[in-house]
C-alpha cells in the first residue's frame, strides 16, 4: 500500500524535525504541517482517511493483512 509507505516516510521526517523544534509553537506548526502532508498522501492515493484508518486498525488484529501491507511497503520503497 503506497499510502502507508508515504505516511510512514512523512512521520519519520517530521519526527526528526519535532525533536529539534525550539518552541511549543514551532512544534505545533510542524505537527500541523505533517498532518496536512499525511492527509494529502492518503487522499492522493484515492482512498479516504477513514478507509486508511480502517485498514490500519484491521492490520493490527489480522496478521495476514499486516504481512501483505509489510510486503507492499517493501516493494514501494524499492
Amino acid at each position: 500500500m503506497v499510502a502507508l509507505a508515504e505516511v510512514e516516510r512523512i512521520k519519520q521526517e517530521y519526527s526528526q524535525r519535532l525533536q529539534t523544534a525550539g518552541s511549543e509553537a514551532e512544534q505545533q506548526q510542524i505537527q500541523n504541517e505533517a498532518g496536512q502532508k499525511m492527509l494529502q498522501a492518503v487522499e492522493g492515493k484515492g482512498i479516504s482517511v477513514d478507509e486508511y484508518n480502517q485498514i490500519i486498525q484491521t492490520a493490527q488484529t489480522d496478521p495476514a493483512l499486516a504481512e501483505r501491507l509489510s510486503k507492499a511497503m517493501g516493494q514501494s520503497n524499492q
